[in-house]
């Protein structure tokens, strides 16, 4: 079970109900934990690379949450199958923005100049 630390009371009763309905089923619960982690691993992501530096691990398009894997591996028609399909993760990267960083390339210096 989910735990808030925001007070909640300002909000409008059916808005507590519906958040409440929502965190007492695990699954939603872990689903909605797991958009909130998404949404910070993306925002690391892109605070961590900058203009002209390559991500330190190698090149990403996209960064997900382990619960969001496994939610579109056990929700898709394709199952498990549905990472091989690159028409799945360019859909993927379209309509959910926080799973889609920024492709940055490394600049490569070759050669000595002597200055």
């Amino acid at each position: 079970m989910a735990a808030l630390t925001v007070d909640l009371t300002r909000l409008p009763q059916s808005t507590r109900e519906a958040i409440r309905r929502s965190l007492g089923d695990k699954n939603v619960a872990k689903l909605a934990i797991a958009k909130a982690n998404q949404m910070r691993l993306a925002k690391l992501y892109r605070q961590g690379v900058g203009p002209g530096q390559g991500p330190t691990i190698g090149p990403l398009d996209t960064v997900i949450d382990p619960y969001l894997q496994s939610y579109f591996s056990r929700t898709c028609d394709a199952r498990e199958m549905v990472w091989d399909d690159p028409e799945f993760i360019a859909w993927l990267k379209k309509n959910e923005p926080d799973m889609a960083v920024p492709h940055q390339t490394t600049k490569t210096q070759v050669g000595y100049r002597n200055a």
